[in-house]
Formats: C-alpha cells, sequence, structure tokens
C-alpha cells in the first residue's frame, strides 16, 4: 500500500467515518518468483514473451543473467542463459514473443558441453 497521503481524501473534521476507495484497476509491477525453465533434453522449445535480463548474484558473489518471461498461461518464466543465449536474448525488446530451440549441443573439452540454440522473434 502506497504511504503518499497525497492522494487520499481529506479526513472530515467531524466525527464522521472516512470511507476510501480503491482504484478500479490495477497494473500488475511485479509477479513474485518466476518458475525456471531448463533445456535439458534436445529439442525442447519454450515459447513465451521477453521482459528482461537481470543480474543475479550467488551467496559466494558470483554474478550470472537472469532472463525473464511470460508464458502463454500468464505465467512468469525465468531461464538462465548462457553466453550464446544471453547475446541472442539481447538482441529483443521487451514484450516481443520469442521461441527458443535447444538445438544441439557443442564440445569445448569441458566436462559438460555447451548448449546451442535457435532464437526466434514472433512475427
Amino acid at each position: 500500500m502506497s504511504s503518499d497521503k497525497s492522494t487520499l481524501p481529506a479526513v472530515p473534521a467531524t466525527n464522521e467515518v472516512a470511507v476510501f476507495t480503491p482504484p478500479a484497476s490495477f497494473e500488475v509491477v511485479d509477479r513474485g518468483a518466476a518458475e525456471t525453465f531448463k533445456f535439458e533434453v534436445l529439442g525442447t522449445t519454450f515459447v513465451g514473451i521477453f521482459e528482461y535480463i537481470g543480474t543475479l548474484t550467488s551467496d559466494d558473489g558470483e554474478m550470472f543473467a537472469q532472463a525473464i518471461f511470460t508464458g502463454p498461461d500468464g505465467k512468469p518464466y525465468s531461464i538462465f542463459p548462457g553466453a550464446n543465449l544471453e547475446r541472442a536474448l539481447k538482441r529483443l525488446s521487451g514484450g516481443e514473443w520469442v521461441r527458443i530451440t535447444y538445438d544441439r549441443d557443442i564440445d569445448t573439452g569441458k566436462p559438460s558441453p555447451m548448449k546451442s540454440y535457435v532464437v526466434e522473434r514472433g512475427m
């Protein structure tokens, strides 16, 4: 609730009871925690509305990207993109539909391969 009292009606000087009517509509500014979407199987596809890329910091101080989306079901989703997916998502604007498909694995010589994605903008 807002603490800005300038938007509230004046309280009567008498012993009358003041009744405050809330606005008829509200705009969502935060939907709470997003469900994490993971690409674990080749061919997995995510479709949603791209919102933004934020940065989270782990307990040990490591910073990493978190991409936020609204799914077709209206729920918030997050994806923790690697460098390649993050680069592609930075080419999008908030509010654009996107389809992300886990396309293939690329051997980098490390214990786990790098995931490659096809990222498509809705037209």
